[in-house]
């Protein structure tokens, strides 16, 4: 299945404010030999494209320290 009817669980990098709470700015790179989330995402997704998502998960500690300059 693709599009709409396929579900995708990749992580993919937040690029936006954690401040901006209203929106998420993500980055993905096409992967040639990927499972065909990341050709969906640059194939089929486009500015203003609304995704069901799950809330943000951490592969990797934070580092707090520069947490005042977000």
């Amino acid at each position: 299945m693709h599009g709409a009817a396929r579900m995708h669980r990749n992580p993919y990098s937040l690029l936006s404010s954690p401040r901006e709470l209203d929106h998420y700015e993500i980055g993905v790179r096409r992967m040639e030999e990927s499972r065909g989330g990341s050709h969906f995402m640059h194939d089929q997704v486009r500015v203003g494209s609304h995704l069901e998502i799950a809330h943000p998960v951490n592969l990797f500690a934070l580092d707090k320290s520069h947490a005042s300059m977000c």
